[in-house]
């Protein structure tokens, strides 16, 4: 299995279902920003998903613009648009940390249209909130 550790900002509000067996699930968009070779900004954006009592808590502390530092695992799976088939990776979260400030100067998710734009990083003085997820 393949472990990841992302941070970036939530993107738009994160939405709760519950799935066959009555399983919660939480789903999200994580704008992930990291800087190439050349030192151009590129964002990321994957879909992440929190399942059972983790999903619950994550839908009480996560909000559009909020930034989380996550950890998990990557999954794909097929999806089809306009006719073609792709492989969608997303992310399969274990556990997160997520911060009390929430970035209100923009959406994140208007951020990644704009490949120059930058995303300020979290302020020394915010204290993250640690969530183990079982």
């Amino acid at each position: 299995m393949n472990d990841v550790y992302v941070s970036g900002y939530v993107s738009g509000n994160p939405v709760l279902k519950t799935q066959r067996g009555n399983i919660p699930h939480l789903l999200f968009y994580v704008d992930i920003q990291h800087k190439s070779k050349s030192g151009k900004i590129h964002h990321e954006m994957y879909t992440a998903n929190v399942w059972h009592n983790a999903a619950l808590r994550a839908s009480e502390k996560l909000r559009n613009g909020q930034y989380v530092m996550l950890h998990g695992y990557l999954t794909q799976r097929p999806v089809r648009a306009d006719d073609m088939a792709y492989m969608l990776t997303e992310l399969t979260v274990k556990d997160f940390i997520s911060s009390h400030q929430v970035n209100s100067k923009a959406e994140p998710s208007a951020e990644c249209a704009n490949e120059n734009a930058v995303i300020p990083e979290l302020p020394d003085n915010v204290v993250p909130e640690v969530e183990q997820c079982k």
